[in-house]
């Protein structure tokens, strides 16, 4: 049954965000999630508004992003390989921080044994 229904991919858009551009926006938008988890009140209160960040950061506008995600969502594969791409991106930044942390304890303990 669902074989015979047809659905019809969006057009591409005359302004199609670039795939690599698409990961890191959409890597930065995660970001920007975890940030509103654990620091809502914080973010609320500076008056951020962390998509309109995003797009000034990119030069793009939210109808340009809502066209470029719906056409690269309409094909399952390709969707996938982006947020794949996304998630080793925000895996790659959490090594690096996490090594700065480290690189940080292990100064910070030199320094308190002098």
């Amino acid at each position: 049954m669902a074989s015979c229904q047809k659905i019809e991919r969006p057009a591409k858009p005359d302004n199609l965000i670039p795939e690599d551009q698409m990961v890191d926006i959409i890597a930065e938008i995660f970001l920007f999630n975890a940030a509103k988890f654990n620091y809502k009140a914080l973010i609320e209160d500076s008056g951020v508004v962390p998509d309109e960040i995003i797009y000034k950061k990119f030069g793009i506008d939210s109808i340009q992003f809502v066209e470029s995600n719906n056409y690269y969502g309409a094909d399952i594969a390709k969707y996938l390989e982006i947020h794949q791409k996304v998630q080793a991106k925000l895996e790659a930044a959490k090594k690096e921080v996490e090594k700065e942390i480290n690189e940080t304890k292990i100064q910070d303990s030199l320094k308190s044994q002098q």
